[in-house]
């Protein structure tokens, strides 16, 4: 078993919600994999978004998630 982590880059998404021109997305993709006879398999994978200048995300009292940096003794911009 192998656990690949690799960071990607996402450009040409679909135009969608009303944004005409989507701008490049930073993800990382986690991947499980197998050693097979036949070679390595995917067992399983995770895309997850990445948002710049934020290491995680917390939800507000109305149920929104937003994503923050713990890097800045600032409240996050809400609005």
């Amino acid at each position: 078993m192998a656990v690949v982590h690799a960071k990607m880059e996402l450009t040409g998404q679909t135009a969608i919600a009303d944004v005409d021109d989507p701008r490049p997305r930073r993800t990382v993709f986690t991947f499980v994999m197998r050693r097979t006879e036949e070679g390595w398999r995917c067992a399983s994978a995770q895309n997850t978004d990445v948002v710049p200048g934020a290491e995680t995300n917390v939800i507000d009292d109305q149920g929104r998630m937003r994503s923050v940096s713990y890097r800045s003794g600032d409240p996050p911009d809400w609005n």
